[in-house]
């Protein structure tokens, strides 16, 4: 494993959502691999550094059905999301 995942938490949007959990756990077992998922290079950069000075690490995958899901990882909690409630990690999404 590349990374400590530490605790992990997802938000009630996900848990009550559609998003096929087939779909969480193959964007979990990415994460975990260190593919950063569909985005810009520039987060692949800022993770892979991140790795090396115990960081944020932030990424985002897309479900078969389109919807987003963001995971991040910092301080001995993982957190899966959806991207609107990134900015909302210390509040009360999280079960």
């Amino acid at each position: 494993m590349l990374f400590r995942v530490g605790k992990v938490k997802l938000s009630r949007a996900v848990l009550e959502s559609d998003v096929q959990v087939e779909d969480l756990i193959s964007a979990f077992e990415r994460y975990l691999r260190g593919d950063w998922g569909d985005g810009d290079f520039a987060p692949d950069i800022s993770n892979d550094l991140a790795l090396t000075c115990g960081e944020r690490i932030v990424a985002t995958y897309t479900a078969a059905d389109g919807q987003k899901i963001c995971m991040s990882t910092a301080n001995g909690r993982t957190y899966i999301c959806f991207p609107h409630e990134v900015q909302s990690l210390r509040n009360t999404v999280f079960t």
